[in-house]
Parts: C-alpha cells; sequence; structure tokens
C-alpha cells in the first residue's frame, strides 16, 4: 500500500465526518494510510477526531489516525492538506453578521462587510500554512482549501505564494444538480459569485440575492431572531453531543441542517483526479489564464478546469453578458483589496476595499464600520494594530 498522507487542519469542524465520509468512498482511488487531524481545540478534535475512527475502521479503511494540535506535525509529509479552519470561531462569525446590520449593511459569512473581515482574519493564517506547506509537507504537495472566503483565500495564495492548490465550494455541484447537468454545461463566476451560462436564461447563484436585492435581504436579517452564525452554532452543539455517542460510526443525516450538502464530493473527487492523473472536470477556483476573455490572466476565477497530477487547465468561457462582465469585475477589484490589505495590515487598502465592494454605498459609513470591525477583531489582525504576526 502506497504512503499516502492526509492531512486535516481544522479537524474539529462539524463538516469532518462528511470528509471522513468521502474518504471512505473514494478508498480504492486514494489509498490513504495515515489521516492526521488537526485543530486547536481539544474538546472538539477528540470527539470529531475518534469519530473519524470509528467511521474509517467501519468503512474498512487500513489507516493510521492521529490526532494533533501540532500543525507542523499534521504538515509533515503531507501529500494533500485539506483547509476548514475559522479563525475566532463561531464568535467571531456572529460580530462579522451583528456589527454591519449598525449600518445598513449584510454581514453574511462569505459576502460584503462580513465576508471582507473573515478574510482579513483569515488570510494570514493562511499565508502561514502555505509558508510551511513548503517546509514540512511532500514536494508537490497539494492545499485543498474550503475555508471561507474561499476565492479570496485563492486569490492569496495564488498569486502571493507558489503551492499547488485549489480552491474549492460546494455550490458549483449543488448548481449542476439543480439543472441536472453535470456534462454539457458553460460555467463562469467568482466564489459566490456564479453563473450557468450553458443556455438562456442563466441559471445563477443563490448568493447573487445579496446584490440583486439587498433591501430585501438586509430587512430579513434585521428581522431574524438570530443571525445564521448563531443558528449554526445551536446546530453544532447538538451535532456535537451526537459525535460524542461512541456507539456512532456514521456520519448523522441531521448534518444535513449546518450546510455544505456535497462538500466531500468536491473535495475528494478533485483530489482523485488529481493522484489519478485523470484530467476530469471540476469547477475550482484558480488562476484565469485567459479563460475568461475580459479578465486578468492572474484574476481567481471559479471556472471548469481539468485536473490532473501535475496540471489545473482552466477551460475558455464563451456566454456571458454586460452585466456579467460588470460585476465580476467590481468583485474582483474588492478581492484584491481585501487581500493587499490582509497581508500588509493597511487600513486605506481595507477601506478601499469595503467601498470598492458593490453591497457598500457611503464611504463615510464604511470608515465607521471599518473601525469597529477591526477593533472588534484586535487580536486575531496585529499587523492593524502595529503587531507582527
Amino acid at each position: 500500500m502506497p504512503k499516502l498522507k492526509a492531512a486535516v487542519i481544522g479537524a474539529g469542524s462539524t463538516y469532518t465526518p462528511e470528509l471522513i465520509e468521502g474518504f471512505i468512498n473514494f478508498k480504492e482511488t486514494l489509498p490513504f494510510s495515515e489521516f492526521s487531524l488537526m485543530d486547536t481545540d481539544p474538546k472538539r478534535l477528540d470527539i470529531v477526531g475518534n469519530l473519524a475512527k470509528r467511521q474509517l475502521n467501519m468503512g474498512g479503511n487500513n489507516c493510521t489516525v492521529t490526532l494533533t494540535d501540532s500543525l507542523d506535525q499534521t504538515l509533515d509529509g503531507a501529500d494533500f492538506v485539506f483547509g476548514q479552519i475559522r479563525v475566532g470561531k463561531m464568535q467571531a462569525r456572529i460580530l462579522d453578521e451583528k456589527i454591519p446590520l449598525k449600518y445598513g449593511y449584510v454581514g453574511q459569512e462569505t459576502t460584503g462587510a462580513g465576508g471582507f473581515m473573515k478574510a482579513l482574519r483569515t488570510i494570514p493564517v493562511m499565508m502561514d500554512i502555505a509558508e510551511r506547506m513548503k517546509r514540512l509537507s511532500e514536494t508537490g504537495a497539494w492545499l485543498i482549501n474550503f475555508t471561507n472566503p474561499s476565492g479570496i483565500i485563492a486569490e492569496a495564495l495564488l498569486n502571493y505564494t507558489d503551492i499547488n492548490m485549489l480552491g474549492l465550494c460546494n455550490c458549483p455541484i449543488n448548481m449542476l444538480k439543480d439543472i441536472n447537468n453535470t456534462r454539457d454545461y458553460e460555467y463562469i463566476g467568482l466564489n459566490h459569485l456564479s453563473w450557468i451560462t450553458s443556455q438562456e436564461p442563466y441559471h445563477a447563484s443563490y448568493y447573487l440575492e445579496y446584490y440583486e436585492n439587498h433591501a430585501e435581504k438586509l430587512q430579513n436579517c434585521i428581522n431574524a431572531e438570530k443571525t445564521r452564525g448563531e443558528v449554526c452554532l445551536e446546530i453544532e452543539d447538538k451535532l456535537f453531543k451526537q459525535f460524542a455517542d461512541k456507539e456512532l460510526c456514521v456520519k448523522p443525516p441531521e448534518l444535513m441542517e449546518r450546510g455544505g450538502a456535497m462538500y466531500s464530493t468536491a473535495a475528494v473527487s478533485a483530489v482523485a483526479s488529481i493522484y489519478n492523473d485523470k484530467g476530469e472536470i471540476h469547477v475550482i477556483n484558480t488562476k484565469n489564464k485567459g479563460a475568461v476573455p475580459f479578465m486578468d490572466d492572474d484574476d481567481v476565477v471559479e471556472i471548469k478546469c481539468r485536473l490532473g497530477k501535475n496540471f489545473v487547465t482552466p477551460q475558455p468561457v464563451s456566454k456571458y453578458n454586460d452585466s456579467i462582465i460588470n460585476l465580476m469585475k467590481q468583485v474582483k477589484k474588492y478581492e484584491k483589496l481585501t487581500v493587499q490589505a490582509a497581508i500588509e495590515g493597511s487600513r486605506d487598502k481595507a477601506l478601499a476595499a469595503l467601498i470598492a465592494n458593490p453591497l457598500i454605498d457611503n464611504p463615510e459609513k464604511a470608515a465607521l464600520l471599518l473601525n469597529e470591525l477591526l477593533e472588534a477583531n484586535r487580536k486575531y489582525i496585529p499587523k492593524f494594530f502595529g503587531g507582527v504576526k
């Protein structure tokens, strides 16, 4: 059996049992001999990690499973690294959702001011993971990232490091299920800003509602008794009680309430295409390289690509309209400024990024919002306060 190591960073996530299920389903084509599960929260790691062991044992996977809080240990010798971290945990997400509402903006986890703040917290940590991968992982190791905002994280890592990485999301798979077409389709967009343009009318990602119906979405958030983060926190509490049951050996169906359906399918099938050099088509976040004519070559876009052992080949797109062009360009400007702000710790670029976002319509309010968001996240973003991380 080949020595193939998978490292899961943020393994205390409630999504991990679904990822493990994917490994079990693909055990014949992905013969992992070791799973290293890493998390900074020992209680969550113990509960989820032991469920993962029971799942793999039940699934007949003959492999070693290690639980660790050491990033270096989990990366050492890894062939595939799966990123699913949440800097600041769910409490930081809840603040991302609530603070923008005070200024009249939606604080959704990946879109608008909420996604912006999550990116500022997360990019420095992901950059550190990338640097450690270069030092500790096997030559040619891949980072498969699901950490949100997935597209902006990919924008940072693919343009400011030289690691092999894919930005993945479950939205493309679910969109294809909606139209019942997984073969002949054209896909164009950015993460959580995407369209299937095989035929008109174009089939759009539901995240576009935040751009097209912002006032309605804002009012819904204001009227809601709880934010999505607070709801997810309650769901996670229930799931962890189930996960802790030593008789549980499979992913519980209640995990579907947490969101992220088809997460493992997207991740594990993409890895299988790489490892087995299949050259299969997958929708991923990667550098454009001319595939989308109106975007720059180094812009990270979400499009169809062929995946093999040593290649990621974006597939050219030809169907789009002026609305798609304008919105993609505007959001990409926001994403690039957000990446620069996070890497440099620049308040000026952070403010410019917020103002560039189509959902932020008032520079004065944007400045006040930025100050409150940064202050609420001070311990996670030391560069913005003169510190170094």
